[in-house]
């Protein structure tokens, strides 16, 4: 996971924080189920999503944990949404959706199907 600054690092800067999973992170282990998921981002400040390039030749399911909740206990991943095959969702013209997560929300990501062989998964939003 890397981060963009700007501003302070205080409460008043933002930052764009970014995640990617590769073949190997989604097939190593196998996480191609609920209880399989890959952690693949926590958000240690509120969040707001940018954009999620699943450039995967998979289907992705996606799974929200509340911080105020396990994340080790699989019925506390509550389903967020899938993204097709090699598909781009950019939630940042849709600011309406109010798609802000508090801080402390881990998303978890399986693949549906077969596992995939190309490309990766690419996560960005605004903390």
């Amino acid at each position: 996971m890397s981060s963009v600054f700007a501003g302070d690092l205080g409460p008043g800067g933002l930052r764009s924080r970014f995640a990617e999973a590769a073949v190997t992170d989604m097939t190593t282990g196998t996480h191609n189920s609920k209880a399989a998921a890959l952690c693949i981002a926590g958000m240690d400040m509120g969040a707001r999503f940018l954009y999620i390039d699943n450039g995967f030749d998979a289907v992705l399911d996606f799974w929200l944990v509340h911080p105020e909740q396990d994340a080790s206990v699989v019925a506390n991943r509550r389903f967020w949404l899938s993204i097709g095959k090699t598909r781009v969702m950019n939630f940042d013209f849709l600011p309406s959706l109010g798609m802000f997560f508090d801080p402390g929300t881990k998303l978890y990501v399986a693949y549906r199907g077969a596992a995939p062989t190309t490309e990766s998964l690419r996560i960005s939003w605004w903390a």
